[in-house]
């Protein structure tokens, strides 16, 4: 089995794929997602989004350092 580090970005991409599966089991059976799931969905992207936009600072800043020297 595939082992992953806890709150990387490889465990968040393992969720959101795992909700999205969800969802499509949903769609098919006929059961609207709820608002509480859809909350919690959304909830959960954004701060996915905010550790990519930390990952990116982060990366440009080694960028930038590299181009100084």
């Amino acid at each position: 089995m595939f082992q992953v580090e806890k709150g990387s970005m490889e465990e968040a991409m393992m969720n959101l794929q795992n909700i999205g599966l969800i969802m499509n089991e949903q769609k098919q059976n006929g059961k609207p997602v709820t608002y509480e799931q859809y909350h919690d969905l959304l909830d959960y992207t954004l701060s996915i989004v905010r550790q990519v936009d930390t990952y990116t600072k982060e990366i440009n800043e080694l960028f930038d350092q590299v181009k100084v020297r």
